[in-house]
């Protein structure tokens, strides 16, 4: 707030500056008030003389005091008028500047520590949009620690190692964002998402660190318990103890809070089928192998939809995953985790169809220039693993 209130007195220094030239320019003439009033005196003493023989004694005298009394107040009145006034309009007009500079540039910015970091900020962004790779991006942000060693820029910089596979260099980075945003109240609302990195990048670069890993994730969905990553640690953390009921836990809890058209959902649920299989509370599943005929070529990303359904007759699936097509062949395990709703399921059926689509359209209902698999009459309960072959566009 001080540097905006001297920036504020500095435009009041200019603003008064301004003001005096302005009036010294369009003011008064070189001719004083006391000067001009001498000049209304003599004018009116000269016509008051030439009515002198008119009037009595006694009246010549009181005119005379009525004309010097009134110049001497017209005197002093411009006097004030022409000196006061603009000084005190100009002393009120400074002190508005002051004040208001300095509100409105606080509000707007923040003091002038924020002001630089806003400005690093962009200079920060500009050279990432200019680094032609990862490893360039990685210089550019740890760079930047030097000048402002903030939680977010830490955060960046563990979520670019993770990216280039340096887990162990991201999970050092992840602690430290941590650790400065639990030192500001500011931070207070990312501090959840910060523990479940650092839980995470612990867990993947070093396996003797499960323990702490889970403590980690623990007091980030103490936080908040529907943080995604946190409750996928645990998952993991189950596996890695064998406590399949602690992974079913975290891993149905992340189903829930899994977008149905997210393409983590099938490795999602077949951790819950496999830890609730290893509980012996598994249901039915289908076990398939997807895969595409080497004629159809499509775009890597194409989503590719993998659903049970009782026949042609009724197409609404019972159980569907999603993956891409740039992922096969795949192994999938369809099971009750991956239905739709609280209806439906592999128990309501003994044999199914299983088809297998490439959404060349991106929709999830078929669409003409679609391609599709289909493997009809397949036992629920047979267990075999059925093979399915994309290779039929609609």
């Amino acid at each position: 707030m001080i540097e905006w209130l001297l920036l504020g007195s500095l435009t009041a220094l200019v603003f008064w500056v301004v003001w005096r030239a302005h009036f010294r320019a369009v003011g008064p003439d070189d001719v004083s008030s006391q000067a001009a009033a001498r000049l209304i005196w003599q004018g009116r003493l000269q016509d008051l003389k030439k009515r002198r023989e008119e009037l009595t004694e006694a009246a010549y005298q009181a005119e005379l005091d009525r004309i010097r009394a009134g110049v001497l107040a017209d005197a002093g009145s411009e006097d004030r008028a022409h000196s006061q006034g603009p000084f005190v309009i100009a002393l009120a007009l400074s002190l508005v500047a002051i004040f208001g500079s300095a509100i409105w540039g606080y509000q707007q910015f923040g003091g002038m520590e924020q002001v630089r970091y806003t400005l690093d900020g962009q200079q920060l962004q500009d050279d990432l949009d200019r680094a032609d790779s990862l490893e360039q991006a990685i210089a550019v942000v740890s760079a930047s620690l030097e000048r402002f060693d903030t939680p977010e820029r830490f955060f960046l910089l563990g979520q670019l190692f993770e990216q280039g596979g340096r887990v162990a260099e991201a999970y050092t980075a992840f602690a430290k964002a941590r650790e400065l945003a639990e030192l500001d109240a500011l931070y207070a609302d990312v501090v959840p998402e910060f523990l479940a990195w650092e839980a995470q990048t612990l867990l993947f670069s070093d396996n003797s660190q499960v323990d702490r890993a889970a403590s980690i994730a623990q007091r980030s969905l103490a936080l908040d318990p529907e943080q995604t990553v946190a409750l996928g640690v645990m998952g993991v953390v189950g596996f890695e103890r064998r406590d399949f009921a602690l992974a079913a836990e975290h891993w149905e809890r992340l189903l829930a809070l899994t977008p149905m058209d997210s393409p983590d959902r099938v490795v999602i649920a077949q951790g819950l089928t496999a830890a609730r299989e290893a509980l012996g509370e598994g249901g039915p599943t289908l076990k398939l192998v997807v895969e595409a005929s080497p004629t159809v070529s499509l775009d890597p990303n194409t989503p590719v939809f993998v659903y049970a359904r009782t026949g042609a007759s009724e197409p609404a699936p019972l159980v569907v995953a999603r993956v891409r097509f740039g992922d096969l062949p795949t192994r999938l395990v369809l099971s009750d985790a991956m239905r739709m709703g609280p209806m439906g399921g592999l128990g309501d059926a003994d044999t199914v169809e299983v088809v297998a689509r490439a959404a060349v359209s991106g929709a999830v209902a078929p669409k003409a220039g679609d391609w599709q698999g289909l493997v009809g009459g397949v036992s629920v309960q047979a267990g075999e693993v059925t093979r399915i072959v994309i290779d039929t566009v609609l």
